[in-house]
C-alpha cells in the first residue's frame, strides 16, 4: 500500500495481491494484533509512518494465553514456511 512496485516479478504480485486485498477489508470485520504493528513499524521510516496511519483504527486484538495455545496448535499440526518461525515467540 505504501512501498514502491518492486521490479521483481514475485514481490510484485504479492505487492498486487496485497493491494486487492486491502480493496475487500470492508467485507470484513478486521482486527489486528500487536505483532502487526510491530511488523509496520519496521522499514524505512516514511513509509513505517503511513503504514502506521493505515493501522490506527483497527482494533487491536491482545495475544492472550488462548490465542498463544492456538498459535501452539497450528505449529504443531501444520507445515510452515521456516520465517514464519519468528512469530514462535507467542508459545513461550
Amino acid at each position: 500500500m505504501v512501498a514502491n512496485t518492486s521490479k521483481n516479478l514475485l514481490i510484485a504480485a504479492h505487492q498486487a495481491s496485497t493491494s486487492d486485498m486491502w480493496g475487500q477489508l470492508n467485507k470484513f470485520d478486521v482486527f489486528i494484533s500487536d505483532i502487526v504493528i510491530q511488523e509496520a513499524s519496521r522499514g524505512n521510516k516514511s513509509q513505517a509512518k503511513n503504514r502506521l496511519d493505515i493501522l490506527k483504527d483497527f482494533p487491536v486484538l491482545e495475544i492472550d494465553d488462548e490465542a498463544k495455545e492456538l498459535a501452539r496448535h497450528y505449529l504443531r499440526v501444520k507445515p510452515y514456511p521456516k520465517n514464519a518461525l519468528k512469530y514462535a515467540h507467542l508459545m513461550n
